[in-house]
């Protein structure tokens, strides 16, 4: 806090002059600083993290302007941390404005970037018989945004195990049986041939088990 005198003198026409002297003190305003998620894809929250302070007096009131047309007044003792979720891409120039207990007011500015998501699409092979190969192709778009560089293909199949969630880029060819398996305290054994870009792979059941067509 700084104090400076300031002096008012006032003079009629007859020429009679007074003056006046007050102690003004000049508070520091507050420092307004945030930080935020990001860069964010669509559909996903943006959390925004206060990092404000004031060297005088406290903060109790933080005004969050997201930029795209939504306002939210938030008032101490509430937690000035926030989240919000963006209706479309594009960058957006979020400012966050506080207000002191002694009426100093300051604003602080941070774009925040709304990236695309991209848009999951495949085709199947038209022959989908049991112990035939299925055969998907992937026709994913990137819909504005970067290049598509993990596909995750779950293929919802019980008899593929620990296969039917793998990474595979492009398209791929599965091995389909119909039917589920229960494993139990026989000694049956059972092994399922997936294949994976021709590549072929075997799972093999812990315990016995029996297979339900």
């Amino acid at each position: 806090m700084a104090f400076t005198q300031v002096r008012l003198t006032v003079t009629t026409q007859d020429g009679c002059v007074n003056d006046m002297t007050k102690a003004i003190s000049v508070i520091p305003i507050p420092v307004v600083e945030f930080s935020a998620t990001g860069p964010t894809c669509l559909s996903n929250l943006v959390y925004f993290t206060d990092n404000s302070y004031s060297m005088y007096g406290s903060i109790h009131t933080w005004i969050w302007d997201f930029g795209d047309g939504s306002v939210i007044t938030i008032l101490d003792p509430a937690s000035p941390d926030i989240s919000h979720l963006y209706a479309s891409n594009g960058t957006f120039n979020v400012i966050l404005r506080v207000a002191t207990s002694n009426g100093c007011i300051a604003t602080a500015m941070n774009p925040v970037m709304i990236r695309p998501m991209p848009v999951a699409n495949y085709s199947v092979s038209s022959t989908q018989c049991e112990l035939s190969p299925v055969h998907f192709t992937d026709q994913s778009q990137i819909n504005g945004g970067s290049t598509i560089t993990q596909w995750l293909w779950n293929f919802n199949d019980p008899v593929s195990g620990s296969f039917n969630n793998s990474t595979i880029p492009g398209s791929c060819s599965q091995l389909f049986r119909i039917g589920d398996i229960q494993c139990h305290t026989n000694r049956y054994q059972c092994r399922w041939l997936l294949q994976f870009h021709h590549k072929t792979c075997f799972n093999q059941c812990k315990t016995g088990c029996t297979v339900h067509f």
